[in-house]
């Protein structure tokens, strides 16, 4: 299985996300991690003083990575 995760580089003061693919042989994650990730993410992102408004900005790019995805390969995601 190949799992993707963010990282976050802090690159000066602002910390950037990366993406990084991994292979990995446990299973997918449960909902109560992907909420912690969440979680995460969003507590990273107000600490280095991104907005709500910029968050939402984020949320709606990884949707549209997302949608896109299924788009182009709907036989796996079915």
């Amino acid at each position: 299985m190949t799992v993707r995760t963010f990282v976050w580089l802090r690159i000066g003061c602002n910390a950037v996300p990366k993406m990084m693919t991994t292979t990995t042989n446990k299973p997918p994650s449960d909902a109560r991690a992907l909420r912690i990730l969440a979680k995460s993410v969003y507590r990273e992102l107000r600490s280095t003083g991104h907005s709500r408004g910029d968050i939402v900005g984020f949320t709606n790019a990884l949707l549209e990575l997302v949608t896109s995805e299924i788009k182009e390969e709907p036989e796996r995601h079915s």
